[in-house]
């Protein structure tokens, strides 16, 4: 039974992309001319209307994750040294 603070996915879509590259790509001796990305969207309902208990916990959770997602951590670091100009 979902609780009251859980996040509920709503709706999933999964869609494809081909991608046509403007010149060939090499690789491992193959040529590649085109790609093909997978998007997915993903639709979630997160709690509103918490008291302000539910809050602190959640704040507090927060706080101690921090490091527990390496990879998305690094990803947004990446992105924002690029996006600041700092990866040449």
């Amino acid at each position: 039974m979902p609780k009251a603070t859980d996040i509920t996915i709503r709706d999933v879509r999964c869609f494809f992309e081909p991608i046509q590259f403007r010149s060939p790509l090499k690789f491992g001796g193959r040529v590649m001319d085109k790609a093909c990305l997978i998007n997915v969207e993903v639709r979630v309902e997160t709690p509103v209307k918490l008291s302000k208990k539910q809050k602190e916990l959640l704040r507090a959770f927060d706080a101690e994750s921090a490091g527990t997602q390496p990879e998305t951590e690094n990803f947004f670091a990446r992105m924002k040294e690029f996006l600041s100009g700092g990866a040449q």
